[in-house]
């Protein structure tokens, strides 16, 4: 199975939000799901490591997209 999650907050960031979602998708993935998490880039200078401190489940592919957040077009 294979899920894409997509969050419009950055990850890493300083937030609980940014916490629980990486607990959620690393959960998924150590039962044996495929997750794309699908997230801005972040502004921080903070790594997913450092959040939960250990590496994330191999399954989980993160993918940086530009934060189009507050922008004026």
């Amino acid at each position: 199975m294979h899920i894409v999650y997509l969050d419009p907050s950055p990850i890493p960031g300083a937030t609980p939000q940014a916490l629980q979602i990486l607990y959620t998708v690393d959960g998924l993935a150590q039962v044996g799901i495929h997750v794309t998490l699908i997230v801005p880039a972040p502004r921080v200078k903070l790594t997913i490591p450092d959040m939960i401190e250990r590496p994330l489940h191999p399954g989980v592919e993160v993918v940086h997209i530009p934060d189009l957040r507050k922008r004026w077009f």
